[in-house]
């Protein structure tokens, strides 16, 4: 699953803002589907500053406090090896800890589609937000 990715807005440049902006709307109209209570908090809640990154794959990796948050080299590999690790056949429900970029529970959902459910617990509101404000994953959380 690719995700659409924006650059970071700023408020100088209006049309940066707008795409920043819909991106996280597209997110949480998905999320809101199932989890209105998680969308309506994350609509409050300012972002955590993170820095985005290009992986030597071409996909988008956050950095948050030093550390980022998906392989700095290949992500969507990472995600898959993530996946495979899981014999989906013999789950129906997934726990994940951690959000993080997205890539791992976009691919779980991907191969799960609607035969099983994932679930995701992740603390950080702040760094949620940012992520999903930089990543367009409303294909997978819906």
């Amino acid at each position: 699953m690719t995700p659409i990715t924006t650059q970071g807005s700023t408020s100088s440049d209006p049309a940066k803002a707008a795409a920043h902006h819909s991106v996280f709307e597209r997110n949480l109209a998905a999320l809101g589907a199932r989890n209105s209570d998680l969308a309506e908090a994350l609509r409050g809640t300012a972002p955590a500053s993170v820095e985005w990154i290009t992986a030597a794959d071409g996909a988008r990796v956050a950095a948050y406090e030093g550390r980022a948050l998906a392989s700095r080299h290949a992500p969507c590999g990472e995600a898959a090896n993530f996946a495979d690790s899981i014999d989906l056949r013999e789950k129906a429900v997934v726990a994940v800890l951690g959000f993080g970029v997205g890539y791992h529970i976009a691919e779980l959902c991907r191969r799960m589609g609607r035969s099983g459910l994932v679930i995701v617990l992740e603390p950080d509101l702040p760094l949620l937000r940012a992520v999903l404000e930089g990543i367009d994953w409303s294909a997978a959380l819906e």
